[in-house]
């Protein structure tokens, strides 16, 4: 009984050790893609940052994008990135919107002078037991001035 406490104790002392620290992400570039009738893609290029002093190995990873607390669209990546401790690597995404639903929200959109945006993602990890998801929600906001035309 002992053995098996000590066994147990030993197993949780060191699955402490392993424990991850949440990626940071920034969206540092977007570019509008290809447009149809119903939709558009903006490609998008967000900073990973690793805040921890452990690699993080990356499997894949989902975004969801809002401006001014509108759903702008979705994003998701399969490829494997190794984040180094302390370090940041780029990423490209392709995030795809729905022309209807932007199209409903343009007018608010094109008066605003005050831009803000979140985006909320899950990286894909197998560090963490295999059970591995990392969320993390990144804001920001850029302020474009006065909305008049002279």
């Amino acid at each position: 009984m002992i053995k098996h406490a000590f066994l147990i104790l030993t197993i949780l002392l060191t699955s402490c050790s392993t424990i991850l620290a949440k990626p940071d992400v920034n969206i540092i570039d977007v570019q509008f893609q290809e447009s149809t009738l119903l939709e558009t893609n903006l490609q998008i290029k967000i900073r990973i940052i690793n805040p921890g002093n452990k690699t993080i190995v990356i499997s894949g990873s989902k975004h969801n994008v809002k401006i001014n607390d509108y759903g702008l669209g979705k994003a998701q990546s399969s490829n494997r990135i190794e984040l180094p401790p302390l370090g940041e690597v780029t990423d490209t995404l392709i995030l795809r919107m729905s022309n209807l639903k932007l199209m409903t929200k343009l007018e608010r959109l094109i008066n605003s002078n005050n831009f803000t945006y979140e985006i909320d993602s899950t990286f894909y990890t197998n560090q963490l037991f295999g059970l591995g998801t990392m969320n993390t929600v990144a804001k920001g906001s850029v302020y474009t001035g006065s909305n008049e035309i002279d």
